[in-house]
């Protein structure tokens, strides 16, 4: 897959995910890192979405704040998004805390399985039948992409929502 990042005029990269997303086939450090920017994404949703996130634990686990924000957002809270931003911080655990999983390749299959089902944004539909046939890393990568864009979706519309 090739992808070229928009850069800002000191040559950067204007979008979170190009700031911080290596490029690597390391599917270690793509879950590692893809699990930092979902939950970055996390935050802005509480933000977004709570009256009063200021008082949310700074210890929230990743589990306990994707649960709180699912039981916030007034929608699309039963997407099979929320079940692919679970299954990812289950894969990020098992990377985390074990050398060598055994589980890694079951738990890769489970995901990319949720995530032929979502959509992340509902007036946008993609076809995902050719994701099939990349590799693991370049899969992973959608992953966590159409992740940040469901949240970014929700995020957007909190706001908005808010503003009426």
């Amino acid at each position: 897959m090739t992808y070229e990042p928009i850069l800002n005029k000191k040559g950067q990269p204007v979008f979170l995910y190009d700031r911080h997303m290596p490029k690597t086939d390391d599917i270690e450090l793509i879950v590692l890192k893809g699990h930092l920017l979902i939950e970055r994404l996390l935050n802005d949703l509480a933000d977004a979405v709570l009256p009063n996130p200021k008082f949310l634990p700074d210890k929230l686990s990743f589990y306990q704040l994707a649960h709180v924000v699912r039981a916030a957002v007034p929608q699309r809270s039963d997407d099979p998004c929320w079940e692919l931003i679970l299954k990812l911080n289950t894969l990020r655990n098992d990377l985390a805390h074990k050398l060598e999983s055994p589980k890694r390749a079951g738990t890769l299959r489970e995901l990319f399985k949720i995530h032929d089902q979502v959509q992340p944004a509902p007036e946008m539909i993609v076809d995902k039948t050719a994701e099939q046939m990349l590799g693991e890393s370049d899969r992973l990568r959608l992953v966590i992409e159409d992740s940040m864009k469901f949240l970014a979706w929700l995020t957007f519309r909190a706001i908005e929502q808010r503003g009426q």
